[in-house]
């Protein structure tokens, strides 16, 4: 990769973008489950973050074939980021994550 392409914000957002359509792809069925389960959480509590899905997924026993799985989730229209915290989950490490709302169609 030359220098001016590694600091082309276009290219970047492209190559995320590709990687995120390939991984949901291959994770389908998890991205689903856990997008209704998110949608279902807005609706109760007024918002949701990935740590809130990723106990209730653990708990369940439910793990998407790779990581970056997660990071599909809120990637479709209808979520608002409505706050930022520290993620609580250790293996985080206190990374800041978003708090989401669905403002999207009603369940």
């Amino acid at each position: 990769m030359t220098l001016a392409r590694a600091h082309d914000l276009a290219a970047g957002i492209e190559g995320k973008d590709l990687g995120q359509r390939a991984v949901g792809a291959a994770n389908a069925e998890f991205v689903r489950r856990m997008r209704d389960l998110a949608r279902f959480l807005s609706a109760g509590n007024g918002a949701v973050s990935v740590d809130d899905l990723r106990r209730m997924a653990a708990a369940a026993g439910l793990e998407p074939s790779h990581p970056n799985a997660w990071g599909c989730i809120f990637s479709q229209p209808g979520w608002l980021v409505i706050d930022h915290r520290r993620s609580t989950l250790a293996s985080n490490r206190g990374r800041e994550i978003k708090v989401w709302r669905w403002v999207g169609q009603p369940l």
